[in-house]
């Protein structure tokens, strides 16, 4: 009785590796696509306002550094401009971190977070800006 379950699933297990697996018809038209960006002039109170957002979510904001400013902004009706950069600032044990990209869109900053799994502020910043 083994041998007969033990042999049926052997042949199963070849055929299904024999099988060439059917590839899904992707409709281009579907797929969501990502806004086009381009360099914008940002005003500096702006760029005051982006940076003092930063630093009210950071632990040490008196230490914050920033660095490669910029402003981006999609394109067509309805575009949206966003402050870019990369900000450093220290940790709990008063160690800076290294440059990190950050976006200020809408009145919200967003911080980029070292994580493995997905993440919307790193989303909003790979969205956002043209990195």
């Amino acid at each position: 009785m083994i041998r007969k379950i033990t042999g049926s699933l052997a042949v199963v297990i070849l055929i299904a590796g024999c099988s060439t697996p059917q590839k899904a018809a992707v409709n281009e038209a579907a797929k969501p696509s990502r806004p086009e960006l381009v360099r914008v002039e940002i005003d500096p109170e702006r760029i005051q306002e982006a940076q003092e957002a930063v630093r009210g979510i950071l632990k040490d904001p008196e230490s914050t550094m920033f660095r490669n400013v910029y402003g981006a902004s999609t394109t067509g009706p309805g575009a949206i401009e966003t402050v870019c950069g990369e900000f450093n600032s220290k940790n709990s044990y008063s160690g800076y971190v290294g440059f990190a990209p950050f976006a200020y869109s809408q009145g919200k900053p967003y911080i980029w977070r070292d994580t493995k799994s997905f993440n919307a502020e790193n989303a909003m910043i790979e969205l956002s800006c043209d990195r």
